[in-house]
């Protein structure tokens, strides 16, 4: 009963329906709680050429602490690329 004085008599005064509807959320507490959802903005990864890429495997190569024969000849024909610049684009 006390909600429909209250709707006419803030009727009277808000010509707005949504204006209404909003004030008798906000009095008589039917409100849910609105969930804010963060918008998520994906950066694309930056593009790296093919002298990039061979060079963060150099590098990569040269870092680990224990190196096989194996890495010591991929090193060795990565930088005979790398200095030849046949690596395209």
């Amino acid at each position: 009963m006390d909600k429909l004085i209250v709707h006419i008599f803030l009727w009277l005064f808000i010509d707005d329906r949504n204006k209404l509807k909003r004030a008798m959320d906000i009095l008589f507490g039917n409100e849910e709680p609105k969930v804010v959802i963060p918008e998520v903005i994906v950066k694309p990864k930056p593009v790296n050429n093919k002298r990039d890429e061979i060079m963060d495997a150099i590098k990569y190569l040269k870092s680990k602490t224990t190196k096989t024969k194996q890495d010591r000849e991929k090193i060795q024909m990565l930088e005979v690329i790398l200095k030849s610049g046949r690596f395209g684009n």
